[in-house]
């Protein structure tokens, strides 16, 4: 495979250099990108080969990715652009902070920002999620999800509010199967993108890891620890959801309003958010400042 990779190179060079028609070299280039992509996504799953037999063996690595090689889709073939965001390192940030030098009304990236990485790389996993049965994710079909994308200019003014459209509730094995090729074989996974933009899930931390000490350890931890007013209100908050969900659920139409804990959870400043290759929408604007840490793969 390297060799097919160098070889069609040196033939994209030799037809630049001979100045070959257009056709010709648009021909080649496409040949070249795909020997690329096969070699790459062979590593991909060699290295998910090589985690799965030391797992077998007891010997649990730190998850790299959400899924393992047996879920998910087909890598997107382009790659971010160069990042023009403002960057802090995690050691500079309560200082800046402090003197009133970071700007909380534009976006920032803070490297080195999750001491807890590896906690939160085994917590959240594709394995890890799918063993709450419990969760009732909000799961719009693609037709419907493209009514409300944002970028959809041609739509802004007829999007219907959130709340009317037909959200469908599906549990969490029905989501990764929707999703992420779940129970279905590598030949036919979907295309990252176009087949995926409707799969981004937000849900509250809480309703995903039931274990409030360990949220209060690791999301406090780091950079969310230097904006102490994000998690003021999460202990109350939790206590609220669970207490009113036990006793005025009954109250509540399933059909409309779902899961009252569930909704309760949907303001909770503590939230997961996760989907395949090619899911979500561009940057958006957020009303209040807020940390978005990165846990598995590529945010573009």
């Amino acid at each position: 495979m390297l060799r097919a990779v160098q070889e069609t190179k040196d033939l994209l060079k030799f037809a630049e250099d001979s100045k070959m028609s257009p056709n010709t070299i648009m021909f080649i280039r496409n040949a070249r990108d795909k020997v690329d992509g096969a070699l790459k996504e062979f590593a991909v799953r060699q290295e998910q080969e090589k985690q799965a037999e030391e797992r077998k063996k007891g010997v649990a690595p730190v998850p790299t990715s959400l899924t393992d090689k047996e879920i998910g889709v087909k890598t997107l073939k382009g790659e971010a652009k160069a990042c023009n965001i403002k960057k802090h390192t995690a050691e500079e940030l309560p200082k800046l902070l402090a003197a009133g030098k970071v700007d909380l009304k534009k976006p920032f990236i803070v490297t080195g920002g999750m001491p807890h990485l590896d906690a939160l790389r085994r917590a959240f996993t594709a394995e890890e999620l799918l063993k709450n049965t419990e969760v009732q994710l909000r799961y719009l079909s693609p037709v419907k999800a493209k009514e409300r994308r944002s970028f959809d200019k041609q739509q802004q003014q007829q999007v219907p509010e959130d709340e009317q459209l037909e959200y469908s509730l599906v549990s969490m094995d029905k989501y990764f199967i929707n999703c992420f090729n779940l129970k279905a074989k590598p030949d036919f996974r979907k295309n990252g993108g176009a087949d995926t933009e409707h799969c981004e899930q937000t849900v509250a931390a809480a309703l995903i890891h039931n274990n409030a000490t360990f949220l209060a350890q690791h999301f406090a931890a780091g950079v969310a620890g230097q904006m102490a007013f994000l998690q003021a209100m999460e202990p109350g908050r939790r206590e609220f959801a669970k207490r009113a969900s036990s006793t005025l659920q009954p109250l509540v139409d399933l059909k409309q309003g779902g899961n009252l804990e569930v909704v309760l959870q949907r303001a909770a400043a503590d939230s997961f958010t996760f989907g395949p290759a090619g899911s979500g929408e561009q940057l958006r604007q957020e009303q209040v400042p807020f940390c978005d840490a990165l846990v598995h793969g590529k945010r573009q």
